[in-house]
């Protein structure tokens, strides 16, 4: 039964760890603590083995390192979205639910570990209901390229207000359904506390709701090109190029997938050596016979001094590695796999 518990905080006091009445042949407790920036600094790891059963029992870790704290805790898998679902009340600034911001990244969307990923669930019974929520918030600029994006999807029209910490409002959005601008770039002044006021304008039923505040949602997509016939039969290598314009990718897009196919004629060997450069990365890289040749990137690497960035000219290297004298084409193909921002508009 492995899993996670994780604080939510503003500043780190004590972490207290509770196993409750569980059936069990073995329990991992992963605690992870987060310092004032929202970062990871480290972890605890609890294990309890072949214990038929935990009753009521507690597991206390504690860690002094600061004066203050405000906290919420879940339970669920270590790779899933965290969610917030709905707690009434929530109708005043006093009860608002706090929330963590969302920390979606490249390298989570190449991985499939969504473990930093936060998003709200909600809904509004009517016109006269509000909610509340609270979120600590850094000053645009400090935390991420895109700071503090609003991504929202709503069954009706639907009016989030951010309000800081003396509630006054900042900012103010209008969430239409079917529109496909629901991502939104608030102005957030400083580092502290806000507010969000969630509201219907003219509706009369419910609405339901679901919202990530803080970085941006990432997507995957890919793009293939098919090149000009190659003869092979007399230098047996040769190289093909493809520039990838800003106009062909979403913005700020990022290979992490390069595969490179080569149909050829009937009964001739066809290239067995294949790798790829680009213009800010000179060196070649082989891509993996194994895998079809293909090259999955190292997620740690991706947004790595530009170097897998879409938009440049990528260069695929094809070697026959054939003793045969017999004339033959290959016709090269390449495919890149990225991942990219979901971006307001």
């Amino acid at each position: 039964m492995p899993g996670y518990i994780k604080l939510i905080k503003s500043s780190i006091t004590l972490v207290v760890v509770g196993l409750f009445c569980f059936r069990v042949d073995k329990v991992d407790v992963i605690i992870y603590i987060y310092d004032e920036w929202d970062y990871k600094i480290g972890k605890v790891v609890i294990i309890v083995k072949k214990q038929r059963r935990i009753i009521g029992g507690f597991i206390l870790a504690m860690m002094i390192i600061t004066s203050t704290i405000s906290y919420a805790f879940e339970m669920q898998s270590s790779t899933s979205i965290n969610y917030y679902y709905e707690t009434e009340p929530n109708d005043e600034p006093e009860s608002a639910q706090l929330f963590r911001r969302n920390n979606d990244s490249y390298k989570a969307t190449a991985t499939g570990d969504y473990s930093d990923m936060h998003k709200v669930l909600g809904k509004l019974s009517g016109e006269n209901d509000v909610d509340y929520y609270k979120i600590f918030l850094y000053k645009n600029g400090t935390k991420d390229k895109y700071d503090n994006i609003l991504t929202v999807s709503s069954q009706n029209k639907l009016v989030i207000e951010v309000l800081n910490e003396d509630l006054v409002v900042i900012n103010t959005f209008t969430q239409i359904p079917g529109n496909a601008s629901n991502r939104f770039q608030t102005n957030i002044p400083e580092s502290q506390y806000y507010y969000l006021r969630l509201s219907e304008s003219g509706i009369s039923g419910e609405n339901q709701y679901s919202f990530y505040f803080g970085s941006p949602t990432y997507s995957k997509g890919s793009i293939s090109k098919n090149f000009s016939t190659q003869d092979m039969s007399r230098y047996k290598t040769r190289e093909v190029e493809w520039t990838i314009n800003t106009n062909e990718v979403p913005k700020d897009s990022v290979a992490y997938k390069i595969t490179a196919g080569a149909g050829g004629d009937a009964n001739i060997s066809h290239p067995s050596i294949r790798k790829y450069k680009n213009t800010k990365r000179s060196n070649w890289t082989d891509l993996k016979q194994s895998k079809w040749f293909a090259d999955e990137i190292n997620p740690l690497y991706l947004f790595l001094g530009g170097s897998y960035d879409m938009n440049q000219t990528w260069i695929i290297f094809y070697d026959a590695s054939t003793n045969t004298k017999t004339p033959f084409n290959v016709y090269p193909s390449v495919m890149i796999d990225y991942i990219y921002p979901n971006l307001p508009r």
